[in-house]
């Protein structure tokens, strides 16, 4: 799970952290052009449509997580300033259905290499990555399944991220 600032999180995190391939979702509008579409695809990226509930994409992202390195932004999009925003009730659901472990991961300094607004890179930043040890969220299993559980799971992760960010 890692904070989200840049267009290029997902596509750095992964190779760089991981030795092998990170999935991860991405909004739809990014595999419009099919060359583009088949290079994302070949990233681990797949495709997601925004802005509401999915529940082929839930499944997908707590099966993905089974055997694989899955990179979750909380969030849910890009922040603005740079500072970490709410988490997403979906993620706490993702959370609660899974076992699998979750790694806290806070890149601070990508919204200076490619802000938000802009198209290309700006190079020679600096950018520090914090890892947070893997979080245990399997005392949230005595609850039941309802969207104020799961808000407490991301809620839990978010503060863990923003610790993160600050250090």
């Amino acid at each position: 799970m890692a904070n989200h600032v840049s267009a290029l999180d997902s596509f750095l995190i992964g190779p760089i952290f991981f030795p092998r391939m990170a999935f991860f979702p991405a909004k739809i509008e990014l595999f419009k052009n099919p060359l583009l579409s088949i290079m994302y695809k070949g990233w681990g990226a797949f495709p997601v449509l925004r802005g509401r509930y999915n529940v082929a994409v839930m499944k997908k992202i707590v099966e993905l997580s089974q055997d694989n390195i899955v990179i979750i932004h909380p969030e849910g999009t890009r922040s603005r300033d740079g500072e970490i925003g709410q988490g997403s009730k979906g993620v706490g659901k993702i959370i609660y259905e899974t076992n699998a472990p979750v790694i806290p991961l806070c890149a601070n300094g990508m919204e200076k290499f490619l802000p938000v607004h802009k198209r290309f890179p700006s190079f020679f930043k600096l950018i520090i990555v914090n890892i947070g040890k893997p979080m245990n969220f399997s005392h949230y299993k005595n609850l039941e399944p309802t969207k104020e559980t799961y808000k407490m799971i991301v809620d839990e992760l978010i503060e863990e991220l923003k610790k993160l960010k600050t250090r």
